[in-house]
């Protein structure tokens, strides 16, 4: 079951010792004066890389291409779209298979996460629920979180998916998602 309910229960997790979120200042430091691909490769763990809609579409295609530099990545209402020789999208089944086999080819194949949100009433909401269904279902790299729906934590995931109940393609409904996967991050 890919439909979670909002997940309030994994920002209280990450909050509960510490009382706050902790994602404020993260130092820059070991970048200042070397920002080559090796300095870059070595901080991804402390960049996360997302946004909404069309945004979204280019966190997937970060993840495909750049995931040397980022480790986290929040793709929020919106899919991946890939297209044939002849032009032609293919079906977010394949899309998954693709973008597995575009991360296959990295060393950091099993040492990155995504989480996917969006809304119910979400025009992208759908789409991108389709795509986490063909990643879960046919992209072995992806370890979908079942948490929720089983009641057990999942081993070693590293995709989670939750859609807001009544949430729209509208900027207002990001300050939640956003609230909810930031202090999941670091």
């Amino acid at each position: 079951h890919l439909v979670e309910d909002f997940p309030r229960r994994h920002l209280a997790d990450k909050t509960a010792d510490s009382g706050s979120t902790e994602c404020a200042a993260l130092p820059a430091a070991h970048l200042r004066g070397n920002a080559d691909s090796i300095a870059v490769t070595k901080s991804r763990s402390h960049r996360a890389y997302g946004g909404f809609s069309m945004g979204a579409l280019s966190t997937w295609f970060q993840l495909a291409y750049g995931i040397n530099a980022v480790k986290y990545y929040i793709p929020l209402s919106g899919d991946v779209w890939i297209y044939d020789e002849n032009k032609q999208k293919l079906p977010l089944d394949e899309a998954a298979k693709w973008l597995n086999a575009q991360i296959e080819k990295s060393e950091f194949k099993n040492d990155f996460q995504v989480f996917g949100y969006s809304g119910t009433k979400d025009i992208a909401g759908n789409p991108e629920k389709t795509l986490m269904k063909g990643l879960h279902d046919n992209a072995p790299l992806f370890r979908y979180d079942t948490t929720i729906a089983s009641g057990t934590p999942t081993k070693d995931a590293n995709l989670r998916f939750s859609m807001k109940q009544n949430g729209e393609h509208y900027y207002g409904d990001i300050n939640q998602y956003l609230y909810y996967a930031l202090p999941l991050l670091f």
